[in-house]
């Protein structure tokens, strides 16, 4: 066996190991939550390629439960189709209509498949990493740290272990460089699947358009050699764009004009708005530096190469790629930085760039980056055996269950979700009918019997400053001439009266977190029952954590402070 096969064997045996160490890493953290209960905010694009399946229409023509493009709920369908001729195969259904309903009941095994394609698109990101390293000038022997960033990277871990579009985001807006790349050295080859990597990555989320900047990057050398190849590009992007984005435009336009009044740009159901100020810059910094430290050492390394060393060993070929792809980097890092309301997440495709950058700069410093990729290794192991542990409210829900309380609960936002009986699902349907689930309104139609008697307080009135109800409510409250008082405090105290409060569950991030209007009623009027603690304060687990690596090491489990409190003289519930 030559020398070069001998590479080639050693490059695609370390490539699997890159993906089996990418894979195990992202399906360990999947059943999150669990059944009954789920505490992952990544229902939206399952929910969307049920509907879709149901209704048999692609496009959801008759309305989306879901204001984001439909790219992501489309490459979920086949899995979730996997998944029903799976169950029918081993007997446990007999239909298509019986699938739906024991969905409808418990969605748990839908969105397990759900999440396991964002763990596959995770794992894959991991290898194409390497490949752009190589288009950046990386050699084979520095190409696999671009990969293994991302692979132990303990955000990229979270975002691809939930049923959200982040990870197959990252995937295709990686894809989009490369092939980017590709058509910069390939005299415009490449740029068909660059622009429909890029309509890919706007097809799962609007942040996803910055991908055609790197579309943009190489069309001028397309335009002079193929011409052709760029206007079909841009045919079929304008196509799958269009064809993803129409439910969630006729979902914009039900929304009032006020909803957008400050957004110069909407994008199906999200608004773009132009508020820039940079007062959380530091802020942002230091929790990516606390998350993300073994990348950021990358980073910091290959500048300081870069400062030394010019771009004097880099191949002449990879300078215009490398370049393309480092201002698009510092474009999307310098917007989110500057950008109101921006979370880690938004930073996912520049620091997938910044991995695949830095590869190129790090011959020399290869055992730092070692170390700290072993450092973050360990760290995303524990990661992802955190996310897989039991939450919480999952504790407190069967705490609950054990003790069957007699008295009717509030329920607190971001507290456990309590399957509720039927006077308790009547209620609130009484309030609003939009604010049943699938699932409550399949309970309601059956008159489930099993439940507990309970009122989520999120769905009647905003429980974080206490001091309104919502409009909704209001109208309940009109309707059956209830007063209406000025005191947040007496509204709260005749919320508890008039639904037969008994009593109430808090969940609490942080001492200083929630209402201290509650916080005081509580302690005048109500005596701790049982008190459930994750190990750490802010947790705010499973999504994305502050303080990184602090709270990854200091967290017993995921989930808030669940504190249950009974209410002195509280009634039976009517």
């Amino acid at each position: 066996m030559g020398e070069r096969a001998r590479c080639a064997k050693s490059a695609r045996l370390a490539c699997a190991a890159l993906f089996f160490v990418a894979l195990v890493l992202r399906l360990v953290a999947l059943p999150q939550g669990g059944p009954p209960h789920d505490y992952v905010p990544d229902e939206h694009a399952v929910r969307a390629s049920l509907a879709m399946l149901e209704a048999r229409d692609p496009l959801l023509r008759d309305g989306s439960p879901s204001s984001y493009p439909h790219l992501l709920p489309w490459l979920l369908a086949p899995a979730e189709a996997a998944l029903y001729l799976f169950e029918r195969a081993r007997g446990a259904v007999g239909s298509a209509q019986e699938f739906g309903a024991r969905l409808e009941v418990e969605p748990w095994p839908a969105f397990l498949v759900a999440r396991a394609v964002c763990a596959l698109c995770g794992a894959l990101t991991a290898l194409l990493a390497v490949r752009l390293a190589r288009r950046l000038g990386a050699t084979a022997r520095t190409a696999w740290i671009a990969g293994a960033l991302i692979a132990v990277s303990p955000l990229h871990v979270l975002l691809s272990a939930q049923a959200r579009p982040w990870a197959p985001l990252g995937l295709c807006f990686l894809l989009a460089v490369e092939r980017s790349a590709f058509a910069l050295r390939a005299r415009g080859r490449g740029t068909v699947g660059t622009a429909l990597a890029a309509a890919s990555a706007a097809a799962l989320h609007p942040l996803g358009f910055a991908a055609f900047l790197a579309w943009l990057g190489s069309a001028p050398v397309a335009a002079r050699h193929r011409t052709r190849s760029l206007w079909i590009g841009a045919a079929l992007a304008t196509a799958l764009v269009f064809l993803a984005y129409p439910s969630t435009w006729g979902y914009s336009a039900k929304r009032t004009p006020a909803e957008f009044a400050e957004a110069p740009l909407v994008l199906g159901g999200q608004g773009l708005y132009a508020r820039f100020d940079g007062s959380r810059a530091g802020e942002l910094l230091l929790e990516l530096a606390s998350m993300e430290p073994a990348l950021l050492l990358a980073l910091a390394l290959a500048l300081l190469d870069g400062a030394r060393r010019g771009a004097a060993n880099l191949p002449r070929r990879a300078r215009g790629p490398r370049c393309l792809s480092w201002l698009l980097a510092l474009f999307l890092g310098a917007f989110f930085l500057l950008y109101f309301g921006t979370l880690l997440r938004y930073f996912l495709p520049a620091l997938l760039l910044i991995a695949a950058w830095s590869a190129a700069r790090l011959e020399r410093a290869r055992l730092w980056v070692l170390l700290a990729l072993l450092a973050s290794a360990v760290t995303s192991t524990r990661f992802a055996l955190l996310l897989a542990r039991e939450d919480t409210r999952t504790l407190a829900a069967r705490e609950l269950e054990r003790a069957a309380p007699a008295e009717r609960v509030a329920i607190e936002p971001g507290g456990p979700r309590l399957l509720l009986d039927q006077p308790s699902l009547a209620r609130l349907q009484a309030i609003d009918q939009r604010s049943l689930t699938r699932r409550e309104h399949a309970r309601l139609a059956r008159g489930a019997a099993e439940g507990f008697s309970a009122l989520p307080l999120e769905r009647v009135f905003e429980t974080r400053a206490l001091d309104h109800f919502t409009r909704r409510y209001a109208r309940l409250w009109s309707r059956e001439a209830r007063p209406e008082f000025s005191s947040p405090a007496e509204k709260l105290r005749l919320l508890f009266e008039t639904e037969s409060i008994g009593a109430v569950i808090s969940a609490r991030r942080a001492p200083s977190d929630g209402s201290r209007l509650l916080d005081a009623h509580l302690e005048r009027h109500a005596e701790l029952r049982f008190a459930i603690d994750p190990g750490t304060d802010d947790a705010r687990l499973p999504g994305e954590p502050q303080r990184g690596w602090l709270t990854i090491w200091s967290a017993d489990r995921p989930g808030p402070r669940i504190s249950y409190h009974s209410l002195r003289g509280g009634e039976p519930p009517r």
